[in-house]
């Protein structure tokens, strides 16, 4: 130990409960053989805290993982009960200091080595701003397009930029470059995590407890919260002496209390399929017009407003106008600290609960799998496109939807036609959304100002389209139309209304008609139109030229389900 390195009795967190607290929750995770949040898709293998003196610059907890390859996995956790990130905030600069110790490790920049900070407190700024922009340095490919759509106006909002801003100034405080580029692959690696151990009625804790009973066995689990408090003040003892623990040895720990265990719960098949099946939903999802990827941030914000009311929010609006998009940013937000799951018409398992754990190969109840998903921080099930789910699909989404009803801090995001609920009512259970907790709709409508302008900015060619005075500005204000007319062949004039492109989308069987396949085309669409004005929801294309499938595929005119069924790839077209 050299003399500027402090022991860990001395630094470590004796007496700090928050800390053992989040420390607790990894050991359960290493406990119950589940994935640990901030490292999806990983098992712990060991569990390191204060471990300043082993050169972890990030020392409060250390978790060491692999994946279902055998890849070595890492992530090294700040605990910090209150941080601002603001300019003047202490804190934070000095966590951007150990950020760029941590970075100078040489397997920082070659392996999977994750870093984050876990709070206590929470705030609009820090579930809004603050995780998108830690949500856009990943989704985003590079350092220059990152920039641009930070400085960029209407597409991020100062709080956004400021934030940026500061963690360049940190670095540049740390001694460490400043540019573009090393901050934009440092933000790519950090997360913030949220536990809200410390507050009145703790969701975090309750769900920690839920956990504890699924780690002992059935005749014990009335010792569940003993357990919690167990591993707590192990914790906090293991910090102390800047020690770390295998589940070998933790189990050890606690065979003094005579814990009877019930063994690892091995969910990670599982999961993996939940999550495969989930990001199949999401690349359905059409996020850009041409090259840009809108925000949204105004829409997006009253969406994290409206969660403050309820666990129950509904996404409603007209067809096109960008509901999903809207879906699909929370849920690859989330993406980063655990598994999603994310029903949708085509790609719900149909026929109840029962019938998905079969198909899933899960051996415990759908209260064990969304708790096991809420308590390592993917705490929303996302159900797109209510309107055209089928009897069967709906029957999943309601076992879902009711038992998420009953775990504490677990919310669904919904989206939906203007109209939903109000024609006929929703279809969901309403004892359980009245248990959620429901919301006003937030309701999208066509593309902003704001939204128009930001549009403009960042592809200067689709400036044209979005004129007050263009001909077709009754479909340009429509992102599914406007992303269509983004690809529109420059020889063929603009269609003015929703019914010129209808007409030339079955004319021209959305390809060009001078192609060999353009019949074969125009066959499979009418077949598929049939089968939708008859309710079904998909068709079987095993009989029909590949050719013709995949070239409307690429079109995105049809979605591909696999088996050789497909749909159509939005509801604008259906």
């Amino acid at each position: 130990m050299t003399a500027n390195t402090a022991s860990p009795a001395s630094s470590g967190p004796a007496g700090s409960h928050f800390e053992g607290q989040v420390g607790a929750h990894y050991l359960l995770s290493m406990l119950t053989g589940t994935q640990p949040r901030g490292l999806p898709g990983t098992m712990i293998d060991r569990i390191e805290l204060q471990r300043a003196a082993e050169g972890r610059a990030l020392d409060d907890v250390i978790v060491h993982a692999h994946d279902m390859r055998g890849a070595p996995a890492v992530l090294e956790i700040q605990v910090k009960r209150s941080i601002a990130f603001t300019p003047r905030d202490p804190v934070f600069r000095a966590v951007v200091g150990q950020i760029v110790k941590a970075s100078e490790r040489s397997d920082f920049w070659t392996s999977r080595y994750e870093i984050a900070i876990a709070i206590a407190r929470t705030s609009r700024k820090i579930d809004g701003a603050y995780q998108d922009v830690l949500t856009w340095a990943r989704q985003l490919g590079d350092a220059e397009t990152f920039m641009a759509r930070i400085d960029r106006p209407g597409s991020a909002n100062e709080s956004m930029r400021t934030f940026v801003h500061t963690f360049k100034m940190h670095l540049r405080d740390a001694r460490s470059p400043d540019d573009d580029e090393t901050g934009w692959r440092l933000l790519r690696k950090l997360q913030i995590l949220v536990f809200d151990f410390t507050a009145q009625g703790s969701e975090s804790e309750e769900l920690a407890r839920e956990r504890a009973i699924r780690a002992l066995q059935p005749g014990d689990t009335q010792r569940a919260g003993n357990l919690w408090t167990t591993l707590v003040e192990l914790a906090i003892q293991v910090a102390v002496s800047g020690g770390d623990r295998t589940r070998d040895r933790l189990i050890e720990d606690l065979r003094p209390q005579s814990f009877r265990l019930a063994g690892e719960r091995r969910y990670a098949s599982v999961r993996a399929a939940l999550s495969e099946a989930s990001l199949a939903a999401l690349a359905d999802i059409g996020d850009r017009i041409g090259d840009v990827m809108l925000t949204r941030h105004e829409r997006v914000a009253a969406v994290q407003a409206a969660r403050d009311n309820g666990r129950y929010v509904e996404i409603r609006g007209d067809a096109g106008v960008g509901k999903s998009g809207i879906l699909k940013h929370f849920a690859e937000q989330i993406a980063t600290e655990s598994r999603a799951v994310v029903l949708s018409p085509g790609r719900t398992i149909p026929r109840g609960w029962i019938a998905m754990k079969a198909v899933l190969g899960f051996e415990g109840t759908a209260r064990d799998l969304l708790t096991d998903l809420a308590v390592d921080g993917g705490a929303i099930l996302f159900i797109d496109s209510m309107d055209f789910f089928n009897h069967e699909e709906r029957i999943t989404a309601v076992d879902l939807v009711r038992e998420a009803s009953n775990i504490s801090g677990l919310a669904v995001i919904a989206t939906a036609r203007s109209d939903f609920g109000i024609e006929e009512p929703n279809w969901l259970p309403s004892d359980a959304l009245d248990r959620l907790g429901r919301t006003e709709p937030i309701m999208i409508c066509e593309l902003s100002y704001a939204e128009v302008e930001e549009i403009r900015l960042a592809d200067p060619r689709l400036a044209p389209l979005l004129a007050e005075t263009h001909p077709a500005r009754a479909v340009t204000r429509n992102l599914f139309r406007l992303s269509r007319l983004a690809k529109w062949p420059g020889k063929e004039p603009f269609p003015r209304t929703e019914v010129d492109m209808a007409e030339q989308w079955w004319k021209t069987a959305d390809g060009r008609l001078d192609n060999g396949d353009h019949r074969e085309r125009a066959r499979l669409l009418k077949a598929l139109a049939e089968q939708a004005l008859a309710g079904a929801d998909s068709m079987d294309v095993s009989d029909r030229p590949a050719r013709a499938v995949d070239a409307l595929v690429k079109s995105e005119t049809l979605r591909d389900l696999g088996n050789d069924c497909v749909a159509f790839r939005h509801d604008v077209l259906r």
